[in-house]
């Protein structure tokens, strides 16, 4: 489904860059400025690769009409024939994930009542600078990991502080992938890495930085068949619902690419690091002389208050990281301040359409 508006000059930019309203818009918008169509697309029905393909789609179809021709489209496959395609599934890699899935780690982040309705998302900016980032790029360094192992472990420590669970599971985006393409695929290829994690308190900082390290490559060593066939095959019916996503700085971003831009809600710059299931986005952006951290939540599910709490607990855990006189993680588990009672899971609210 899509409409088309006719714009003036000055809604260009307000419609490219306006976020979709997932309850009521349609994912599809078609805008026309003069001689120009603008097609702005929500990341729940388009990525990369589909983006190409729906270009090839328009050249072709135009070409057909202006050349009066029947126009007839052959592709290989269709996305969910791959998806269910039992024949093409890597069974090695599923059975590693099947191992590492079977400890219920699909526990939902606790949350406060809301009574809004709405999906939309809110978000905060905070940003590392000056010699408290030169500290953590010696602390980086020094422990032999990247800054994304530095918050993917602190933020599996946060969780584990508002849950107690020793099982978790994050998420993060990989980018499309490899078999879309060799199969000529239509749809949302984008694929989603799963982290799962048991979390001993009792481990000291180097283990747990270094168990975080180890983990994280055999995920990615495993990363090929797509999360969709993972949640088929194992019949998986919940996932996490919390995202840890990273842009680190390349001096080939052109202008008006902005780091940091993955949100919960989509709008013309955005790749497919968002989607209706995420309750929270962990986004840290890392440009040559700070780091932008953000947090994107569900207004229905929190208010500022958590979301703020959280930060703050975050940052903390990150400065007792550097204090480096630690014995174990249950030194940092107590110092964390812990206010906010969340009452309800968020598996009541999920909203499953991506599966």
């Amino acid at each position: 489904y899509f409409k088309t508006d006719i714009l003036s000059y000055n809604e260009e930019e307000i419609y490219k860059n306006n976020a979709f309203d997932l309850e009521n818009d349609l994912l599809l918008k078609v805008g026309k400025l003069n001689n120009k169509l603008f097609f702005c697309f929500s990341d729940i029905v388009i990525d990369g690769f589909s983006i190409n393909n729906f270009l090839k789609e328009l050249d072709f179809t135009y070409n057909c009409i202006y050349h009066k021709k029947l126009i007839k489209f052959n592709y290989t496959n269709s996305f969910y024939e791959y998806i269910n395609n039992e024949k093409k599934i890597n069974n090695q890699e599923i059975e590693f994930w099947r191992d590492k899935l079977n400890k219920n780690l699909f526990t939902p982040f606790p949350l406060s009542e809301q009574n809004e309705e709405s999906s939309t998302e809110d978000r905060i900016k905070y940003t590392i600078e000056g010699i408290q980032l030169e500290k953590l790029n010696l602390f980086i360094n020094k422990k032999k990991i990247t800054f994304f192992d530095l918050f993917l472990s602190a933020i599996f420590i946060l969780i584990y502080k508002y849950t107690n669970k020793n099982y978790l599971c994050l998420d993060t985006i990989l980018g499309t992938n490899q078999g879309a393409f060799d199969n000529k695929l239509i749809g949302l290829l984008n694929n989603t890495l799963l982290l799962p994690i048991g979390l001993n308190p009792e481990m000291n900082l180097d283990e747990y930085l270094n168990y975080i390290k180890i983990l994280k490559k055999s995920y990615l060593e495993n990363s090929n068949t797509e999360l969709e066939k993972i949640v088929s095959h194992l019949k998986i019916d919940s996932l996490p619902n919390i995202r840890i996503h990273f842009e680190y700085f390349n001096k080939y971003y052109k202008n008006g690419i902005k780091l940091g831009d993955s949100r919960l809600s989509s709008d013309f710059i955005e790749n497919s690091s968002n989607s209706i299931r995420q309750l929270i986005i962990f986004n840290f952006a890392v440009n040559k002389h700070n780091l932008d951290c953000f947090i994107s939540y569900k207004k229905k599910c929190f208010n500022i208050q958590n979301i703020l709490e959280l930060k703050n607990n975050l940052m903390d855990i990150i400065n007792i990281y550097l204090d480096d006189n630690i014995s174990s993680l249950n030194d940092i588990l107590e110092k964390i301040k812990k206010k906010t009672n969340f009452k309800f899971n968020y598996e009541y609210n999920m909203d499953k359409r991506l599966l």
